[in-house]
């Protein structure tokens, strides 16, 4: 799907709002938070020995929003990713 997008987040750090191409979409449900594999063999060619989780975990959540369900990475602390949508 792609593109980075801009979250605003909660207080206590879960998304309420995103906006992507153009349009805001509202998160009417809490959010789910979990913790996905990375494919780091496509993201860096190399990786320095003992980074950490950080290499092979990337943060998702799944949002119900205003218009049908939402899957977001959240990659490193200030980029966003819309990775898919259910209706």
């Amino acid at each position: 799907m792609g593109g980075n997008i801009q979250v605003s987040l909660s207080q206590n750090g879960e998304p309420v709002e995103f906006k992507w191409q153009g349009a805001s979409y509202r998160v009417v449900e809490k959010p789910v938070r979990w913790f996905s594999r990375r494919q780091w063999w496509v993201e860096a060619s190399r990786v320095q020995r003992g980074i950490g989780k950080e290499v092979l975990e990337v943060e998702m959540w799944r949002l119900h929003t205003n218009a049908g369900f939402v899957e977001l990475m959240h990659p490193t602390p200030n980029e966003w990713r819309l990775v898919r949508t259910y209706h």
